[in-house]
């Protein structure tokens, strides 16, 4: 379950030629293996919960390996940039609704931050 969900988040944003310059880069193989414990151990909980993991979390982030966040954010606004292996604030793709004679709303989505994550 979690585990198979953290491996497989872990390994597809380790590998590939794009991410070569992570295996040599301590900081940000870190700051991946948090965001994958986030979104996979973490990744059911509700905003409530996800907060108190947020200060589990920072209170054993000894190394400031999470992000510096707002009062009312969380590690959970966040990604790591897959090329300077950076925190940065997760901002949804825009959006331009799709052209066509015939629009299927019933099949339509719109991206949030939780659609646009689990792509």
């Amino acid at each position: 379950g979690r585990i198979s969900s953290f491996t497989q988040l872990f390994e597809g944003l380790t590998e590939g030629q794009e991410t070569s310059f992570i295996v040599n880069n301590e900081k940000a193989l870190e700051r991946i293996f948090v965001y994958c414990l986030c979104w996979s151990v973490g990744a059911l909980l509700e905003a409530d919960d996800r907060s108190k993991f947020d200060r589990w979390l920072r209170d054993r982030d000894k190394s400031e390996v999470l992000p510096q966040v707002k009062q009312s954010e969380t590690i959970y606004e966040f990604c790591v940039n897959s090329s300077t292996g950076e925190w940065e604030k997760w901002k949804p793709p825009k959006w331009t609704c799709p052209e066509s004679d015939k629009l299927d709303f019933s099949n339509l989505l719109v991206p949030t931050m939780d659609s646009t994550r689990a792509k």
